[in-house]
C-alpha cells in the first residue's frame, strides 16, 4: 500500500480552475465539494485522498488530452483563419485592381462615347445643311422650271428637258470642253462691234460713257476683287436700259423670276429676259475657252425657260474688254453663236440692248376669255392662262369653280416636228376625249367642241405638305376612284405623281383632281417608250435599259398610286430627290444613286408587312385593296409626317 498522500483540496481546486477556466473549472469545484461532503475524518487517512486525486486524475487527464487536441484544432483553425485573410486580402487587392481596371474602362468608354456622341453630332448637323441645301437647290431649281405656282399644269412630263437635266449635260462636259466643240464644229463666229446708235440712243449713251470714265479714272483700281465692281457697273448698265426694263444683281437676289410675264395692256405680247451680263475682274482674261464657255452655258440654261424665243444675248466683260455674244437657234435645236468683240463697255451694253428681241406668240382664245386672260406660261406651240369663270360659263362641268386654267395650242402647231410638245398637247387631247365620255368629278378637264385646241380645268392648288389628315384621306381616294374611272375607259395615265393631282374647292371639301394627259396611253398599246416621270415609273422598268420599248398596264399606274401616297404621308424622304438622275439599266452597277434609291425603296415596299400587301394588290389590280390605304391617315398627326419608315 502506497503512502498516503496529503492533499489540499482548495489548492487542487484553484488548480484545476486556472488550468480548465471557466470551462471545466465549475464542474471540477463541484465534484471535489460533493467528494468532500461525502468524507468523514476518521476514514479521511491519506488513502482516500490519495485515491480520490488519482479519480480525479484519472478523470482529468482524457480532458486535458481532449483540451489539447483542441487547442491543436483551434491554433489550426486561426491559421487557417490567418490564411483566409491573406487570401481574402489578396482577393480583395484583386477585386480592387479590377475595380481599378473598370473603372479606366468606363473611363475610356465614357471618352469613347462622347467622341461618338461628337461625331454623330457633326454627321446629324452635315446632315442638316445638306438637307437645307438640296432644299434650297430644289427650291430654286422649281422656281426656274415653274413659272408661277400654277406652273406644274405645264411641267414637261420628260425629265430630259428639265432645266437640271441640261445643267447636268454642260456641267459634265466643262465648259472649256463645251466651247471648244462649237469652234471644232464652225458653230463660232467672232467679229469686231460695230454699232451705230440711234439719234434717240445718244443722249443716253453721252451719260452713260461719261460715268464710265469716271469709272475707269476713280473706281477701277480700287476693285480688288470682283464683287467690288457689282454696285458701280450694274449702275451703269441701269442708266442705259430703257424705262420699263429691269436689272438684277443675281449675286444679291438668287430668286430671279426667269419666267414669261403677261400684261393685258399690250396685246398677245409675251415678254422675256433681253440679255445677261457675267462680270470679271479686270485681272481676268475673258477670251479664254472657261469663260466663254460659261456664257455659252448661261444662255443655253436660259433657252430651257424660253423656248419661244429663238436669239439670245449675254455680255462677257472685265470692264476694259468686252463680249457680245449671240446664239441663234434653228427649228431643228441646233444653234450657232456669234461674238462681237470691243474695248467700249458702253457700246457692247447698248449693242445688246438694241439686238434683244421681244418675242411674240400668236394665240386664240374664246371671246368670253380675250379680255380677262392672264398668260402666265408658254412654249413654241402651246400657252397657259387662267381666267375668271362667270356663273354662266360651264355650269354642269365646273358647277363651283370661279377660274379656270386654260391650254390652248398654237395654231401653228402642226407645222412642228413630232417630239415636242404639240404630240404632247395633241395626245393630251385625245386621251381626254376618251375619258369624258362618262364623268367623274376627279376628272374635270373641258373639251369644248367649238374650239378643238384647247383644254379647261379648274384652277385648284397643290397639295401642301401641312394638309390635315382628312384632305390627304381624301385624296387618295379620289385619286383612286379617278384612276378606277379612267382604266374603265381604257386609258392609262402614265404620269400620276403629286404635281399631278390638284385640289378644286367643293363645298367644304377639297377634291383632288388628276390633270395632264400628255403621257396617257391607250390601254392596248404595245412596244412604245416610257415618257412620264421617274417618280411614276413602274419598278419593272427599272431594270430596263432608258431607249427600251415596253407594254403599259394598269398595274403600272397602281404603282405609281402606291409612290404618290409615299409621298403625301412621308413628304421628307423625298426632299432632294432629282428625277432627272434616274436612270433604269438592266445593270444595276450602272444605277445613279438616285436610281439606286429608288430601286431600294420599292424593295422596301414589297418586304414591308403594311406596304407589301398594297404592292400585292397593284399587280392584281386589287382596287379595294388598294383603297385601305385611305386609312392610313385616319389618325395621323399631319405634323409628325416625316421620314419614310418600313
Amino acid at each position: 500500500m502506497s503512502e498516503p498522500m496529503e492533499v489540499n483540496f482548495a489548492t487542487l481546486i484553484e488548480e484545476y480552475n486556472q488550468f480548465f477556466g471557466p470551462l471545466y473549472g465549475p464542474s471540477l469545484i463541484q465534484a471535489f465539494t460533493k467528494l468532500a461532503k461525502t468524507s468523514t475524518p476518521e476514514e479521511d487517512d491519506g488513502h482516500r485522498a490519495s485515491d480520490l486525486y488519482n479519480l480525479i486524475a484519472d478523470i482529468v487527464r482524457p480532458i486535458k488530452t481532449a483540451y489539447g487536441n483542441l487547442s491543436e484544432a483551434k491554433q489550426g483553425l486561426q491559421d487557417r483563419v490567418e490564411e483566409l485573410k491573406k487570401d481574402t486580402a489578396f482577393s480583395r487587392g484583386q477585386l480592387e485592381k479590377s475595380e481599378r481596371q473598370l473603372e479606366k474602362s468606363e473611363t475610356r468608354l465614357q471618352h469613347e462615347e462622347e467622341k461618338y456622341n461628337q461625331r454623330f453630332e457633326n454627321i446629324l448637323e452635315l446632315t442638316k445643311k445638306l438637307a437645307i441645301s438640296e432644299t434650297e437647290r430644289n427650291i430654286l431649281q422649281r422656281q426656274l422650271d415653274q413659272a408661277r405656282d400654277h406652273i406644274f399644269f405645264l411641267e414637261n412630263s420628260k425629265t430630259e428637258f428639265k432645266y437640271g437635266k441640261t445643267l447636268g449635260h454642260h456641267g459634265s462636259r466643262t465648259r472649256t470642253q463645251l466651247w471648244d466643240e462649237l469652234k471644232s464644229q464652225n458653230q463660232v463666229r467672232e467679229i469686231s462691234l460695230k454699232f451705230s446708235p440711234t439719234e434717240e440712243d445718244v443722249n443716253n449713251l453721252a451719260a452713260a460713257t461719261e460715268m464710265f470714265k469716271t469709272l475707269t479714272r476713280d473706281k477701277k483700281d480700287t476693285w480688288k476683287v470682283e464683287k467690288d465692281m457689282y454696285k458701280d457697273l450694274n449702275e451703269l448698265v441701269r442708266k442705259l436700259c430703257p424705262d420699263g426694263s429691269y436689272t438684277i444683281d443675281t449675286h444679291m437676289d438668287h430668286s430671279v423670276d426667269t419666267t414669261i410675264a403677261w400684261s393685258p395692256r399690250i396685246p398677245n405680247a409675251l415678254f422675256n429676259i433681253m440679255f445677261v451680263i457675267e462680270w470679271k475682274h479686270p485681272s481676268v482674261s475673258i477670251t479664254t475657252g472657261g469663260e466663254r464657255g460659261q456664257m455659252i452655258d448661261y444662255l443655253l440654261a436660259i433657252r430651257e425657260r424660253l423656248p419661244a424665243q429663238s436669239k439670245f444675248h449675254g455680255i462677257l466683260s472685265n470692264f476694259i474688254e468686252s463680249a457680245v455674244f449671240e446664239v441663234n437657234f434653228r427649228s431643228d435645236g441646233t444653234y450657232t453663236v456669234q461674238i462681237s468683240t470691243t474695248n467700249d463697255l458702253v457700246s457692247a451694253v447698248a449693242y445688246a440692248l438694241n439686238q434683244s428681241e421681244r418675242k411674240t406668240i400668236e394665240f386664240t382664245l374664246p371671246e368670253s376669255y380675250k379680255d380677262n386672260a392672264e398668260i402666265f406660261a408658254s412654249t413654241p406651240e402651246h400657252f397657259v392662262a387662267h381666267a375668271p369663270l362667270s356663273n354662266r360659263q360651264h355650269p354642269q362641268v365646273f358647277p363651283e369653280a370661279s377660274r379656270v386654267v386654260i391650254k390652248v395650242l398654237s395654231p401653228k402647231a402642226d407645222d412642228v416636228s413630232p417630239n415636242n410638245w404639240a404630240r404632247v398637247y395633241w395626245n393630251e387631247l385625245e386621251m381626254l376625249k376618251k375619258v369624258r365620255q362618262s364623268k367623274s368629278i376627279h376628272i374635270v378637264e373641258y373639251l369644248p367642241d367649238n374650239f378643238p385646241t384647247l383644254v379647261m380645268v379648274p384652277f385648284g392648288r397643290s397639295i401642301n405638305d401641312n394638309e390635315a389628315s382628312s384632305t390627304l384621306k381624301n385624296a387618295v381616294t379620289g385619286v383612286l376612284a379617278g384612276l378606277k374611272h379612267i382604266h374603265k375607259c381604257d386609258v392609262i395615265h402614265r404620269d400620276l405623281r403629286r404635281s399631278n393631282v390638284v385640289l378644286i374647292q367643293r363645298g367644304d371639301k377639297p377634291q383632288p383632281v388628276i390633270i395632264d394627259f400628255g403621257c396617257a396611253t391607250d390601254s392596248w398599246s404595245k412596244e412604245i417608250p416610257y415618257e412620264g416621270s421617274a417618280l411614276a415609273v413602274p419598278p419593272r422598268l427599272l431594270l430596263m435599259n432608258e431607249d427600251e420599248l415596253y407594254d403599259p398596264l394598269f398595274s403600272d399606274d397602281l404603282f405609281a398610286f402606291i409612290l404618290f401616297v409615299q409621298t403625301l404621308l412621308f413628304p421628307l424622304a423625298f426632299v432632294g430627290f432629282n428625277v432627272g438622275r434616274v436612270n433604269p439599266n438592266r445593270d444595276k452597277s450602272k444605277f445613279s444613286s438616285e436610281t439606286h434609291r429608288l430601286f431600294q425603296l420599292w424593295g422596301d415596299i414589297k418586304s414591308s408587312p403594311t406596304w407589301g400587301n398594297f404592292y400585292a394588290a397593284a399587280c392584281k389590280e386589287d382596287y379595294d385593296s388598294l383603297a385601305d390605304m385611305a386609312n392610313l391617315f385616319t389618325t395621323m398627326d399631319t405634323t409628325r409626317r416625316g421620314k419614310r419608315s418600313g
